[in-house]
């Protein structure tokens, strides 16, 4: 992710969706760095792989869904979400 903490610059921020909102806060300083309000969830999830189980929306890893858009027959609201959050991530 290419998003730093604004009080101690580091690369370490996490995503919580919360209440319509994406918030972000620092693991190292648990610093809030903003959100994103009225967001919407697609609530679509990894079926398989690395990340099985867990929200496309909430993926950090801008390398695993490019492998997974690449690599691997997915529907095409999965290709929108990871398209999406890919762009998130820019």
């Amino acid at each position: 992710m290419n998003k730093l903490c604004q009080s101690c610059n580091s690369e370490n921020i996490e995503t919580i969706f919360s209440d319509g909102c994406m918030n972000y806060f620092c693991k190292d300083c648990n610093a809030y760095n903003g959100s994103a309000h009225n967001y919407i969830s697609t609530g679509l999830k990894f079926r398989f792989g690395k990340y099985k189980g867990n929200l496309i929306e909430l993926c950090t890893d801008a390398n695993y869904l490019k492998w997974m858009l690449e690599g691997s027959k997915v529907d095409k609201g999965y290709k929108i979400a990871m398209i999406n959050r890919l762009n998130q991530l820019k």
